[in-house]
C-alpha cells in the first residue's frame, strides 16, 4: 500500500513524523514528495537542463503542465516546476496533512483519480475562518475535493459537521497518540521531582497563551511555585519581558528548544502541567505529560475535555479564567495524595485511550478499505 502524504514540509512537524515513522514500522509505504524551489529567473535554464540531462523529470513537468486547467501559462509553468517530484510514485491514496491544502492540488488529484484524506488539525477551522470569508469559501472547496476527512479529535469532528456542514459518513477521528514506551513516568520520580513545578511546552506564540501563564504566575505569587516553559518562537522576547514587568523573572524559566528526551526528563521531574492554548485540535503536548503521569490543568479548547478527565486527571477552566486556574494549581499544591492520584490516573488514561501503536493501525485499516 503506496501512500502519498501532502504538506509534511521539509521538516515534519513531530507528531506528523511520528505518524510517519510508525506507518513505516508496519510496511505502509509513505511518499513525502517535497516541492522544487527555482528561482523564477532561472526557469528557462533549468527546463532546458532537464530536457538535455534528465528526460524523466522533464517528462513529469510536461505531465504537471498539462494536468492543469483554467490557469494562465506562466503560473502552469511555475507551478510544474514547483511540483515535479510530485508524480514519480503512483500512489493508492492522496493524504494531505492539511486541510488547507487540498485546494491547491486538484490538478493533481484529477491527475491520479485516486482516494483522498485530508486531516484536519486545528486552527485551520476554527482561527482562520473566523472573520476571513475568502478563506473559509477556499476551505469549503478543500472539503469538496476530500472524499474523507480525519479529525485528530471529536471536537474538530464536531465543528466539521456543524460549522462546515461535512456528513457524519464523511468525518472521522483518528488520535495522533503517543509512544507511551518513550513517554512514562520516571522509575524514580518521587527522588528526582524538584520543588512543586509547572511546565509547559510550546512554541511561543499568541495561539499558545504564554502571556496568561505569566499571570497566573503572578496569581501565585505568594507560593513558592516555579514555571518551566519549553520552546521558542516569535513572542520569546515578549515574554520575557513581559515576565520582568510582572517580577517574575526569578520564577520562570524559559529553556528553549529541547530534544523529545530532554523534554521528556523535564515531564518526570515536574509536578503539573499547564495549558493555556486558545485553540488546538489536540494538544499533544497534554499527551506527552499525561502518559509521564503528569495531572493537567487547562483552559478550555477543542481536544481538552477528550485528553483531560475533569476532576481525575486534571481540570479544564473556563478560558481566560487566570484565578480559577490559579486555585487549582494551589489545590494540588497542597493535597500530595491527589496530586499522585491524578497522575496515575493520566497515565492510564493514556494508555487505554492514546496508545499510538492503536490508532495507526486503525488508520491503516481505514486505507485498506479505501483501496479495496
Amino acid at each position: 500500500m503506496k501512500v502519498l502524504f501532502i504538506g509534511s514540509g521539509k521538516k515534519p512537524s513531530t507528531f506528523i513524523q511520528r505518524r510517519i515513522d510508525s506507518l513505516r514500522e508496519i510496511n505502509v509505504t509513505c511518499f513525502l514528495p517535497l516541492e522544487n524551489e527555482v528561482h523564477k529567473r532561472n526557469y528557462a535554464m533549468y527546463l532546458l537542463k532537464i530536457m538535455l540531462f534528465h528526460p524523466k523529470r522533464f517528462h513529469f513537468f510536461i505531465k504537471i503542465y498539462r494536468a492543469q486547467k483554467g490557469i494562465d501559462f506562466k503560473l502552469k509553468i511555475k507551478r510544474a516546476i514547483k511540483y515535479i517530484d510530485f508524480i514519480e510514485n503512483v500512489p493508492d491514496i492522496i493524504h494531505f496533512q492539511w486541510i488547507s491544502h487540498v485546494n491547491s492540488f486538484e490538478w493533481l488529484i484529477n491527475y491520479f483519480k485516486k482516494p483522498v484524506i485530508a486531516s484536519v488539525r486545528g486552527s485551520m477551522v476554527t482561527v482562520y475562518p473566523n472573520n476571513n470569508p475568502t478563506y473559509k469559501k477556499l476551505l469549503s472547496k478543500s472539503f469538496a475535493l476530500t472524499d474523507h476527512v480525519h479529525c485528530v479529535s471529536d471536537s474538530l469532528k464536531s465543528i466539521c459537521i456543524d460549522e462546515f456542514n461535512i456528513t457524519k459518513e464523511k468525518v472521522f477521528t483518528n488520535y495522533n497518540g503517543i509512544d507511551t514506551q518513550k513517554f512514562k513516568p520516571s522509575k524514580g520520580k518521587e527522588e528526582q521531582r524538584m520543588p512543586f513545578t509547572l511546565i509547559s511546552v510550546g512554541a511561543l506564540m499568541w495561539r499558545k497563551g504564554f502571556l496568561l501563564q505569566l499571570l497566573i504566575l503572578k496569581e501565585l505569587q505568594n507560593y513558592p511555585i516555579k514555571l518551566i516553559c519549553i520552546g521558542k518562537g516569535e513572542d520569546e522576547f515578549k515574554l520575557q519581558y513581559q515576565a520582568k514587568k510582572l517580577g517574575l523573572l526569578d520564577r520562570i524559566e524559559f529553556v528553549g528548544e529541547k530534544t523529545e528526551d530532554e523534554i521528556i526528563s523535564y515531564l518526570q521531574q515536574s509536578s503539573v502541567y499547564i495549558s493555556t492554548s486558545i485553540a488546538e485540535g489536540l494538544s499533544n503536548s497534554v499527551l506527552e505529560a499525561a502518559a509521564c503521569g503528569l495531572p493537567t490543568i487547562a483552559f478550555e479548547c477543542e481536544g481538552m475535555n477528550e485528553v483531560i478527565l475533569n476532576d481525575m486527571t486534571g481540570f479544564v477552566v473556563p478560558f481566560g479564567d487566570v484565578k480559577e486556574m490559579a486555585t487549582k494549581i494551589i489545590a494540588l499544591k497542597d493535597d500530595e495524595e491527589t496530586l499522585k492520584k491524578f497522575g496515575k490516573q493520566a497515565r492510564d488514561h493514556v494508555l487505554e485511550n492514546f496508545k499510538i501503536e492503536e490508532h495507526v493501525k486503525k488508520m491503516t485499516y481505514f486505507y485498506k478499505e479505501l483501496i479495496k
